[in-house]
């Protein structure tokens, strides 16, 4: 039974930005994410796939090094006789300077929408692997941002002679787009099914997903490796199979090889720096936390007499974990009730503060560090910042 693998959003040389991550954990990733792309090459190789579908952002444009772009089209070149099919995405796109235009690739490689002189031509073009009974609609973006609809040239383009039709594309399945994914070539694919496709092998997304939709298969492989803490879960690719005339299956393959982990750890009745130390272990066992990458919020009511030092926790936690990054959002245990009554300048400031906070929710979280604050000067206690 034939098979496809459909590989897409690897941003070789990310840089990773908004993660905080030191330079030399930066470089490691780095490294990974081209190590993704070549055990996924090596995958390719050892199903032997009838082809490798990229789509779009195979690489960071504006940060990508030509010894990078050297080591995709070797690793592409030793796929041999199996065809290569790259449909540029929103951080690869064909501008002038693109390496997919600059830049000779190997006899197997077939980038959509670099025309014969190596300009860029826009517009959906169809390949017909032959023996496969499959022809491959494919799109190369050549913008960075664009919410038009460009699906109308393979919705209404003229017909090839034969085959099943699969959609090699990056874009925004407009019927479920993820919270804070920006909108990019948007398409439908229950107008792709009714146009006669029935694979649809998109990129733009990047976690794993693969659903049936008025007979096609729309799947999005998500990236190899995490790139944020917005992609939790497994990451990899999908190895698609197919025959003549049943449906298309897809099986995902796992290459990631770090989880992005958000927790919040709950510190209420923690008695010292110890106990609220070992909450914070408590989020993952130590192979874990010395190969993963963690996001922690620290949630809980503290008794504001006991003095703990959640800097302190902090550091002592950075001690067990390979990256990890932390939010104090704990609160003293303060009874305000009690405090704000009477007419001592403490309750006139407890209820000034409650007040201020009933009237700017949406800055609840300063003005109850104001209030923190305040008790603390009040109690003579020292007022962390």
């Amino acid at each position: 039974m034939p098979k496809l693998l459909h590989v897409a959003d690897v941003h070789l040389d990310s840089r990773f930005d908004g993660l905080g991550l030191p330079p030399d954990l930066a470089a490691i990733r780095r490294a990974e994410v081209r190590q993704a792309f070549t055990t996924l090459m090596g995958l390719a190789l050892e199903e032997r796939v009838a082809a490798v579908l990229i789509a779009g952002d195979l690489f960071e444009h504006r940060w990508v090094t030509k010894a990078t772009i050297n080591a995709v089209r070797e690793a592409l070149h030793g796929l041999g006789d199996i065809p290569a099919l790259i449909a540029p995405g929103n951080h690869d796109p064909l501008v002038d300077d693109s390496y997919y235009l600059t830049q000779d690739w190997p006899g197997n490689v077939r980038i959509f929408g670099r025309a014969p002189d190596g300009r860029a031509r826009p517009g959906f073009e169809a390949l017909e692997l032959p023996g496969l009974g499959l022809t491959v609609w494919g799109y190369g973006s050549y913008r960075y941002d664009s919410d038009e609809d460009v699906f109308d040239g393979a919705a209404t383009g003229p017909e090839p002679a034969r085959g099943r039709k699969v959609l090699l594309f990056h874009g925004s399945d407009t019927t479920t787009v993820p919270e804070g994914v920006p909108l990019f070539q948007p398409v439908d694919p229950r107008r792709a099914a009714r146009g006669g496709f029935s694979y649809l092998a998109l990129g733009h997304y990047h976690r794993p997903r693969a659903a049936t939709v008025d007979g096609a298969l729309v799947v999005y492989p998500g990236s190899p490796e995490a790139l944020n803490f917005g992609e939790p879960g497994e990451h990899g690719a999908f190895l698609v199979t197919f025959d003549a005339d049943g449906p298309f299956r897809a099986e995902f393959r796992r290459t990631g090889r770090r989880r992005h982990v958000t927790a919040q750890v709950d510190l209420t009745g923690v008695g010292n720096d110890d106990e609220a130390l070992a909450r914070v272990l408590a989020v993952a066992q130590p192979e874990a936390r010395a190969k993963d990458l963690f996001r922690l919020t620290l949630t809980g009511r503290l008794d504001p007499g006991l003095g703990l030092d959640i800097g302190t926790v902090k550091v002592r936690a950075a001690e067990a974990f390979r990256f990890i990054e932390m939010r104090d959002e704990t609160r003293p245990d303060w009874d305000l009730e009690a405090l704000a009554q009477g007419e001592s300048a403490r309750a006139l400031f407890v209820r000034e503060a409650l007040a201020a906070i009933a009237a700017e929710p949406d800055r609840r979280r300063f003005w109850e560090r104001v209030l923190t604050a305040g008790l603390s000067a009040f109690e003579g206690r020292a007022v962390s910042r």
